[in-house]
């Protein structure tokens, strides 16, 4: 299991892992996605 899985399921802990649960059981498809960041894309807001 990749380093930030594990990281993100410690900061989740017991609570987290029973939410997850519980929500699956409504969910008819789960898809993960990945990607990056596009910075020609990105906005910064000025003050």
């Amino acid at each position: 299991m990749p380093d930030k899985v594990m990281k993100n399921d410690a900061l989740l802990g017991e609570e987290g892992k029973k939410l997850f649960e519980d929500m699956i059981k409504y969910v008819d498809k789960y898809e993960s996605k990945t990607g990056g960041m596009r910075p020609d894309l990105s906005y910064t807001a000025t003050k």
